[in-house]
């Protein structure tokens, strides 16, 4: 995997994670500094990406939550 997907990857789990209440921050924020580098020219760039991919994954979640019998905060629970 190249290090922008390294990048982009742990990026889009944090943002998903932390629509749903989990928070990743500890791990998350130490993984994208050392495969970033701490280039935030490189973070800015992939950062369009992210987005839109983090916010087609949650409204996808979303939709599976208002179908299903389990509320997000039971779910949740269960992931954690």
């Amino acid at each position: 995997m190249t290090l922008a997907k390294e990048v982009q990857a742990e990026s889009i789990a944090y943002a998903v994670c932390q629509h749903l209440g989990i928070d990743t921050s500890d791990y998350s924020f130490t993984y994208i500094a050392t495969y970033a580098q701490n280039d935030q020219d490189f973070l800015k760039q992939t950062l369009i990406e992210i987005k839109t991919i983090s916010s087609d994954l949650i409204d996808k979640i979303e939709s599976i939550f208002e179908k299903s019998r389990f509320s997000r905060k039971k779910i949740t629970y269960y992931i954690v």
